[in-house]
């Protein structure tokens, strides 16, 4: 099996970070992850990792699992630190065992599904099932963004694509188990005006930190707090 990986920021530097992308990825919505690590850490070496690349022979959560942490454990060595961002890190969560001594953050990503996110992820998926592929993106935007108008989707994959992979994604996420995830090796990102997966979602607060003035997509809303965030982490 192909798994979708783009590499960038090649240099001398000895730390490298493996990125995990959400549903969307870039199929759904531009660069927006790699162009920001591009602009604000050009030092990192990254690996990004398309995580639906994993989904093409996977109905549920469990494969979908088995199947990544068979990739990983020949290439976890290879990363200093691992970054999963919302069904991405959901992902990261149940490979814990492979990483656990590794820094792990975690982007709107929930450790579990409260009765709030259930009726909103399970919503998205009827109307998925219904083929309402344009209006289950428009309510998708209105849970994520702060700011409806900041909806940037391109579709690089034809529409039915685009239907297939959010409705798997979204039935994969409402089985997951439910994580309490403490250690000092990992935090988790939420913005703190995100109407989807939010502080709420978060078993272990300990580690988990909100992003002011952010919607659930903290890199578009507040690029400048998660770089700060992330550096104090890494560093």
């Amino acid at each position: 099996m192909h798994y979708k990986i783009h590499s960038f920021n090649h240099t001398d530097n000895s730390k490298k970070g493996l990125i995990v992308s959400s549903i969307t990825a870039e199929e759904i919505i531009p660069n927006i992850t790699i162009d920001f690590f591009k602009q604000y850490f050009p030092s990192v070496q990254f690996d990004y990792i398309d995580i639906m690349s994993f989904s093409a022979d996977c109905k549920n959560i469990e494969c979908m699992t088995k199947m990544f942490k068979s990739w990983l454990s020949s290439e976890q060595n290879n990363y200093d630190f691992f970054i999963g961002f919302a069904y991405g890190g959901v992902i990261l969560q149940y490979s814990m065992d492979l990483i656990q001594n590794k820094k792990v953050i975690l982007i709107s990503s929930p450790e579990y599904i409260n009765t709030e996110l259930n009726q909103k992820l399970s919503l998205l998926s009827k109307m998925l099932m219904k083929n309402l592929t344009y209006e289950a993106i428009e309510l998708l935007d209105s849970f994520v963004y702060t700011n409806q108008s900041s909806s940037k989707y391109a579709f690089n994959i034809p529409l039915k694509q685009v239907n297939s992979r959010l409705q798997n994604g979204f039935q994969m996420i409402l089985k997951m188990d439910r994580f309490n995830n403490n250690s000092e090796n990992i935090i988790k990102i939420v913005g703190e005006k995100s109407n989807l997966v939010n502080i709420d979602n978060i078993v272990a607060k300990n580690n988990a930190i909100e992003i002011p003035d952010a919607g659930m997509r903290v890199l578009e809303e507040n690029a400048g707090k998660v770089q700060e965030t992330i550096n104090e982490f890494l560093n």
